[in-house]
């Protein structure tokens, strides 16, 4: 009897979850899935068992679970005169999302613009396992005429059952309210987190991926009001994330590649990723801390340390001091040695009841010497006499460098011309690669554009190539002498 009772339940479980599927194709493992919609091409990112750390992020959406999903992808030509969902009426589906190994992929076509939408899972960048999903569109122009496309990616963000929660931006902090970032002013991350006091749930955005154009910009706003302003929209700093006055909070993120030139024959290729974020989170008597930084770095490059310090307290704490303790293999970026000391230590007078303080540091890493290596973070405030401390590490791990070979090959062995695609290619994965500093960055992106968007001759000669690759490197040479500066 109780095997039949089993049977039953056994089947009638089977039976809910082929249904929740239907309409979708999946793809998933462990860690992380992500449904794609037979009739839209549009997602959802739901958790499996997340972090496995954390029982607290299992089976957990990170965008809403509607079907339609409410998340979706906008196509503008012209200027964004002329707007087209993705996956809509709007244009033809030349093949519905499919399996293709580990990819799920929809080809669809409007304007003789055919947009391919590759969703892959892929190693996060702050916790090097398979939970995170990537989300890639390569925008190929099939006419006989130059084109202007642009992409948004609006996403309908949810940490659980919750759409009300903040996002988290270096060198900003907590974002709760409409906000526009540019290009110059982005990180390569931003994070979020099911509760910013005491996050037991924490997602990360990874806006720059080998060989794939980063976004421009990107818009924190309240999800209908994005929703109904598929391409063109103002920000009202400072707006909440609430549609109107009495109307919940409802937050989304809207990630814009602007409109760029694309020759006939030539594509545009761009994306993002999204997932689970590896930071590290401990909450004390006094005082919540979150560190975070890349799971895995190169060999004789920088990345960053961050810290989120938050008086969790009723009380004022005084002579605060926040220091980072680093191994003998590890050194500040631009610091010298002598100096390494003091600016590990970041001191505040007062900390007041709920503040919150984010700082990040720029370590380089030293050539030769790889392997797992272990850094910390202790907090001391007092109140009355009365010391209040905390402490947590992380492990960051060094590889190393594997030089890419795609400019040696392209000036030894490559063609006389090279296209615009393939330039842009080789910058981006440069810029990758190496690890550079957001400034570096910055500078790199800025070319790329000049190489994509100037009114260069569709093939590019060697000579042309050579010529912009030393513009390149005076751009590296003149940002590197910032960034000591910014550092000191």
């Amino acid at each position: 009897m109780v095997n039949k009772k089993l049977f039953i339940l056994v089947v009638l479980f089977l039976t809910m979850v082929s249904a929740l599927h239907a309409g979708f194709v999946t793809l998933g493992n462990r860690y992380i899935e992500v449904w794609v919609h037979d009739d839209t091409g549009r997602f959802i990112i739901k958790t499996i068992n997340g972090d496995p750390g954390n029982k607290n992020d299992d089976y957990k959406y990170l965008t809403t679970k509607d079907s339609p999903p409410t998340s979706y992808t906008t196509i503008a030509m012209d200027d964004g005169s002329d707007i087209y969902k993705f996956g809509s009426d709007d244009g033809d589906f030349v093949k519905k999302p499919y399996r293709h190994g580990k990819k799920v992929i929809t080809i669809w076509e409007v304007d003789k613009v055919q947009i391919t939408q590759t969703i892959t899972i892929v190693k996060g960048k702050t916790t090097q396992r398979e939970d995170s999903i990537k989300i890639r569109y390569d925008i190929l122009n099939k006419s006989g005429d130059e084109k202007k496309v642009g992409v948004r990616i609006m996403m309908d963000t949810a940490i659980g059952d919750s759409s009300d929660f903040p996002f988290t931006v270096s060198g900003y902090g907590i974002i709760k309210n409409e906000r526009e970032l540019r290009n110059g002013t982005m990180a390569k991350f931003f994070y979020c987190y099911d509760n910013a006091k005491k996050p037991k749930i924490q997602t990360v955005w990874s806006l720059f991926s080998p060989g794939l154009m980063s976004p421009d910009r990107i818009i924190f706003a309240n999800w209908r009001k994005l929703s109904e302003n598929a391409w063109k929209y103002s920000v009202d700093k400072g707006a909440s994330f609430k549609r109107s006055l009495f109307g919940s909070p409802d937050s989304a993120v809207a990630l814009y590649f602007e409109t760029r030139r694309i020759r006939p024959s030539q594509s545009l290729n761009i994306g993002i990723s999204y997932g689970i974020h590896g930071a590290k989170t401990i909450v004390g008597q006094k005082w919540g801390v979150t560190i975070d930084s890349e799971q895995e770095v190169l060999e004789s490059r920088t990345f960053s340390i961050s810290a989120d310090i938050k008086n969790l307290s009723k009380i004022e704490l005084e002579n605060c001091v926040i220091k980072l303790i680093i191994p003998a293999q590890l050194t500040l970026s631009g610091v010298k040695k002598a100096d390494q000391a003091k600016y590990l230590i970041r001191k505040f007078k007062k900390i007041k009841p709920g503040e919150r303080n984010r700082m990040t540091w720029i370590m380089l890493t030293k050539t030769g010497i790889l392997g797992d290596f272990e850094y910390q973070i202790n907090i001391n405030g007092s109140y009355k006499g009365i010391i209040y401390s905390a402490s947590t590490k992380k492990k960051v791990s060094v590889v190393k460098f594997k030089k890419k070979t795609i400019v040696k090959n392209v000036i030894k062995k490559g063609p006389t011309d090279i296209n615009l695609t393939r330039i842009n290619k080789i910058v981006t994965e440069l810029n990758l690669a190496d690890k550079l500093t957001q400034n570096h960055m910055n500078a790199l992106n800025r070319i790329i554009k000049q190489l994509m968007e100037g009114e260069n001759d569709n093939l590019y000669s060697m000579q042309q190539f050579k010529h912009d690759w030393q513009q390149i490197e005076q751009y590296l040479k003149l940002f590197d002498k910032i960034d000591k500066r910014i550092t000191k």
